[in-house]
């Protein structure tokens, strides 16, 4: 995601926690042909890593050390 990268993430329940649909492309766990066409699926569609892309970015503005650090501490 830092890098400009696109993510397809499982869809585990920690990760849908963290994650919004918005920011990362989930596939269902365990099923490497629901990753296989999800991988596709990106690969035909510029627009849509892009728009991944461009929120991953965002997310990772309001998510980083800078702005949680506070919060952490107070753990």
């Amino acid at each position: 995601m830092a890098v400009g990268v696109p993510l397809i993430i499982s869809n585990t329940t920690i990760d849908r926690q963290y994650f919004p649909p918005s920011v990362v492309q989930f596939f269902q766990a365990g099923d490497e042909v629901d990753l296989a066409a999800k991988m596709l699926a990106l690969y035909r569609s510029p627009q849509a890593r892009a728009r991944l892309v461009e929120a991953g970015f965002v997310f990772m503005e309001e998510h980083n050390w800078g702005s949680k650090k506070d919060l952490y501490f107070q753990l």
